[in-house]
């Protein structure tokens, strides 16, 4: 079949006037279903993104769209680093609470020991004979990045430290066991696709106390190289233009879990975006479209949009 034409629609464009209180009830189950323990962040460790998708595929048949091919589900494989096991971080006496007090790097190795921690600034990053001095002292030890206060940088200062404190982390003839960046006013996790030499953690500016020597640390992580994903499909044939397509798309995964204790929900990103979708994809099944609509929930977005770009590369429509 020749299809004329396919439009793409973001998931946040869409007339909401299409959804009445009971399509509310319904993407409000949505998106707490999706955000539970149940699914674990929807991200790599216990598959809690495979769950997800399971879920969604099931939700669709539920609303009715028709499936594009002979699986609703697209798979994919990435590359992933992930956190399933022991997450231990304490300073001198004081146990810090993962996930509230600090966060590890999206792509730390696992790291257990106990290290003294020497401290610095960014501003002596940036001094050649400062950093040569705190690099010849660092051997199994942790460096402390205070960023605490008014870093006042331009962007050339700003990208020079981040380019030292990159290389610290990731090279081998550099002797600190880790870092720790101190001072963040607000903790930001992602996932990463690739695992780096060296821990990195970044620990909130009030889960901290000046007085700190020693780290202790257990970390586990777990590089996978092909982890097996997938984008979820269905579609609804138009009336009157049945070969000419509207994409409506959004994406379920999220971060997932940081050890086995700590997971990140996701409503907003993007459970709510999948419960629009869901939302019009049942009322457009029960209320057929002049132009037939393809759905699509997208896997991998968190690592790069990889379910986008997987999807445009092997279309299961024509593009």
């Amino acid at each position: 079949m020749f299809f004329k034409k396919i439009v793409v629609v973001s998931i946040l464009f869409l007339a909401f006037e299409y959804l009445n209180a009971q399509d509310s009830t319904y993407a409000r189950y949505i998106v707490n279903s999706l955000a539970s323990p149940q699914f674990k962040g929807r991200g790599y460790v216990e598959n809690g993104d495979c769950d997800a998708a399971l879920f969604i595929e099931e939700e669709m048949k539920k609303c009715g769209l028709e499936a594009v091919s002979k699986s609703r589900l697209q798979p994919f494989t990435v590359s992933v680093n992930t956190f399933p096991g022991t997450m231990m971080v304490a300073v001198d006496s004081d146990t810090l609470v993962p996930g509230t007090d600090y966060l590890v790097d999206a792509s730390s190795p696992s790291c257990r020991g106990s290290f003294e921690i020497i401290r610095t600034t960014r501003a002596d990053l940036r001094n050649d004979d400062d950093l040569y001095k705190l690099l010849s002292a660092s051997e199994n030890k942790f460096i402390l990045i205070d960023e605490s206060g008014d870093l006042k940088e331009n962007k050339e200062e700003k990208e020079k430290a981040e380019g030292i404190i990159e290389a610290i982390i990731n090279q081998k003839n550099i002797p600190c066991s880790g870092i720790i960046r101190y001072g963040q006013a607000k903790l930001t996790w992602g996932v990463s696709q690739e695992q780096r030499l060296k821990p990195c953690l970044f620990i909130l500016k009030q889960g901290y106390k000046n007085n700190y020597h020693t780290i202790d640390i257990n970390i586990e992580s777990r590089l996978i190289k092909k982890y097996k994903t997938a984008n979820v499909t269905g579609m609804v044939t138009g009336t009157a233009a049945p070969d000419s397509f509207i994409v409506v798309a959004a994406h379920y995964d999220h971060l997932g879990k940081m050890g086995r204790d700590v997971y990140f929900p996701g409503a907003n990103d993007n459970a709510s975006g999948v419960a629009m979708m869901l939302s019009l994809a049942s009322y457009f099944s029960k209320n057929k479209p002049r132009i037939s609509m393809l759905f699509i929930a997208l896997g991998a977005e968190e690592l790069g949009i990889l379910g986008s770009r997987y999807y445009v590369s092997h279309p299961l429509l024509p593009l």
